[in-house]
């Protein structure tokens, strides 16, 4: 017979991950190799301060770190390579990954100490909402896979960067719809069964009645109550794990005082219930958090720039035939046709034509460039004139706007100001509201429990502190998609701040406050022609050129028609001469 631990301190935790050590590894100080590795490794370069960063992490969370070396050989794949490894410089080569298993402040410094500890590494910054890790390496020291198996040495996982958590995003939203769902039921089930109660009060109802209505009510709030509100109990808990007052903290003190006072005056065949107000409760924030995770959810997709930039249609060409599709239909050495004031959606070779294209978005120089058969191309770029086909070599997130705009969302992960004085204002307005909610039960228990109750209760809910709390992060969000809607790149939430500070802004005049194009004002007739034929002959002759002018006039003149010409000669500086009739024109 074996006897168990008499208390918790019998058990031996693992150094590292905290978790039991098995019976067969009690000689041990760690639950698994991985473990060892992970806390030699933390220790030997000097990085302690990671179980310090991790001490108040939900135990829920703790997992045992896997053994290193897991396969992680095809990060080296010429393939892979071609698609997300970026050459910097000379050796240098730049790259996102995935990292699953991001949690707390702990993960990131841990992360982002890696350089440290791989020669060869220089830079690591992560992105905790897209939990999105950028690394620059040596290639001639180290490579991604070595990087990776880094990376899962520590107990987290490496992916693609472009692997896929809209499904996860989409999984969460349906799991907040059913809570409401299932909020929503138990809220109506349990006011059609109050109605009954509350009528009782005035008309009378026989005592087996009303105990029998209020246990169903019991039981029909039980889901609102345990399932339906965990949100908030997470959120709550998780912050007093970690010493901080949440602003759901009133909110879950509302809902359990109420649900276990109601239960305890049903057990005491006490008329006072508020089982439908508890439901209802709970229903209403479940659904006011939905509109709010909505509105952000829409704000992200209006600042995704890389969607707003690019078209949403391509001109596919399939056997010399040009198919509209839907650009995430686009595959690499797909090819396309871009025809003029289009923007290339994609990076890539002109395999057919010549256009005159404008870089300003990818290289804030307006002045157009002449491109050719076999030039490379990027996303972003807009075609002024010409038309030409491009074979695909990178998309979407791959492409070089991608990888700059990707850079920019890295640039500053630290929380503006305006945000981090609300989050102060939220703590501290949230305790003293469980303050207040305190003396109001304490002044209003004179005049009986069940008053105490009802006014403590509604004190709780109509003090919550979550506007206070939502506000600033919701507005920065939406403003950033209004900036983006409208073609605005605002590369960080600070920046808006900063903006109502400022005394003086500077521009880059040329393109930003003035047009580089050239704009077709007027015309004025001399002569004996036909007005119609010398706008023919005009957009005839300038379609010979790509001169700035003469660009300006084909697109004034795209619904003219062409007329044939004889002896079409451009000489620079001079302009554009053909013979038309037998007559000699010049422009």
């Amino acid at each position: 017979m074996t006897a168990s631990p008499a208390n918790n301190s019998e058990v031996k935790l693992c150094l590292h991950c905290d978790l039991p050590v098995p019976i067969e590894r009690d000689s041990d100080n760690f639950c698994c190799s991985g473990c060892r590795f992970v806390y030699k490794t933390i220790h030997d370069h000097g990085l302690e301060d990671f179980y310090d960063y991790k001490k108040n992490l939900d135990e829920s969370l703790a997992k045992p770190a896997p053994d290193p070396g897991l396969d992680y050989d095809f990060f080296d794949d010429p393939e892979y390579s071609k698609k997300h490894i970026t050459c910097s410089s000379e050796n240098v080569m730049s790259t996102f990954l995935f990292i699953d298993g991001i949690h707390c402040a702990a993960c990131i410094w841990l992360l982002e100490k890696l350089p440290q500890i791989l020669d060869g590494l220089l830079v690591a910054r992560l992105s905790f909402s897209e939990q999105i890790l950028y690394l620059e390496y040596l290639s001639n020291k180290t490579k991604l896979s070595s990087i990776a198996k880094l990376i899962s040495s520590f107990g987290y996982k490496p992916l693609p960067p472009d692997t896929n958590i809209k499904a996860s995003l989409v999984k969460e939203r349906r799991s907040e719809l059913l809570k409401i769902g299932v909020a929503g039921l138990c809220a109506g089930n349990t006011m059609l069964l109050a109605v009954s109660l509350y009528q009782g009060l005035y008309t009378g109802i026989a005592k087996e009645y009303e105990t029998f209505l209020q246990w169903i009510s019991f039981a029909i709030s039980l889901p609102a109550v345990f399932y339906s509100a965990r949100p908030f109990y997470s959120s709550a808990f998780t912050g007093l794990r970690a010493g901080i007052v949440h602003i759901d903290l009133p909110i879950v003190i509302g809902i359990l005082a109420g649900f276990f006072i109601s239960t305890w005056n049903t057990l005491l065949a006490d008329s006072h219930v508020y089982f439908d107000s508890i439901c209802m409760l709970i229903f209403l924030l479940l659904v006011g958090r939905w509109f709010k995770n909505r509105g952000i959810d829409r704000a992200r997709k209006e600042a995704a720039l890389l969607p707003s930039i690019l078209p949403h249609n391509v001109s596919l060409v399939i056997n010399n035939t040009v198919v509209s599709k839907f650009i995430d239909e686009l595959k690499v050495n797909d090819h396309i046709e871009v025809g003029e004031e289009e923007i290339i959606p994609v990076d890539g070779s002109i395999v057919q034509g010549k256009a005159t294209i404008n870089l300003a978005f990818l290289t804030g120089e307006s002045s157009p460039v002449k491109v050719e058969t076999e030039d490379k191309v990027f996303a972003g770029s807009k075609l002024l004139s010409g038309k030409i086909r491009i074979k695909a070599e990178q998309l979407d997130k791959s492409t070089r706007l991608g990888k700059i705009l990707k850079l920019a969302a890295l640039s500053s992960k630290s929380r503006p100001a305006i945000i981090q004085l609300t989050d102060k204002l939220s703590v501290w307005f949230t305790l003293i509201i469980i303050t207040g909610a305190a003396a109001c039960f304490c002044y209003w228990f004179s005049f009986g429990v069940d008053k105490a109750f009802q006014n403590t209760l509604a004190f709780l809910v109509v003090a919550c502190p979550c506007a206070l709390g939502l506000s600033a992060p919701t507005a920065l969000s939406v403003a950033i998609a209004r900036a983006a809607s409208n073609g605005i790149f605002i590369k960080s939430e600070d920046t808006i701040e900063r903006l109502c500070n400022s005394n003086a802004v500077i521009f880059d005049k040329t393109g930003t406050l003035t047009n580089t194009e050239v704009v077709f004002e007027n015309i004025e007739y001399f002569g004996n022609q036909k007005e119609n034929e010398i706008l023919q002959v005009i957009k005839s002759l300038e379609q010979n050129s790509q001169h700035p002018i003469a660009l300006c006039i084909q697109r004034k003149l795209k619904h003219i028609k062409e007329v044939s010409l004889l002896n079409v000669s451009e000489q620079a500086g001079k302009g554009i001469s053909a013979c038309y009739k037998n007559e000699n024109w010049l422009i």
